[in-house]
């Protein structure tokens, strides 16, 4: 970040170390600001959504999950997630519809 301070990827790799390292507010905080310079960027919706759930802020993380999903529409990691998300939260409805949507894209 001490070299590119304005690249969304080296942004996006401390955000993903911080919440594997278990930081998640830390994460979370610099999600915020790749979102607020690259709000197009499906991957930061992504992991922020991760990040919140992982916070315990259930409909932060399904909005972001579901931004993600509307900015990257091909992809099924957010709707893979959002299956895993409905289960744990006992919601066996919304996780079949999400992983149905998951297992539409195939391969994507």
């Amino acid at each position: 970040m001490d070299r590119t301070p304005n690249s969304s990827e080296a942004g996006l790799a401390l955000a993903i170390g911080f919440i594997n390292s278990g930081s998640l507010q830390e994460g979370n905080d610099a999600l915020d600001h790749i979102i607020e310079r690259s709000p197009f960027d499906s991957a930061a919706y992504l992991q922020r959504g991760v990040a919140n759930f992982g916070l315990g802020h259930v409909k932060e993380s399904v909005a972001d999950l579901a931004a993600a999903a509307e900015r990257a529409p091909d992809s099924k990691e957010p709707w893979t997630i959002l299956a895993r998300i409905y289960d744990r939260l006992g919601d066996p409805q919304a996780a079949g519809q999400a992983q149905a949507r998951a297992e539409a894209l195939g391969g994507r």
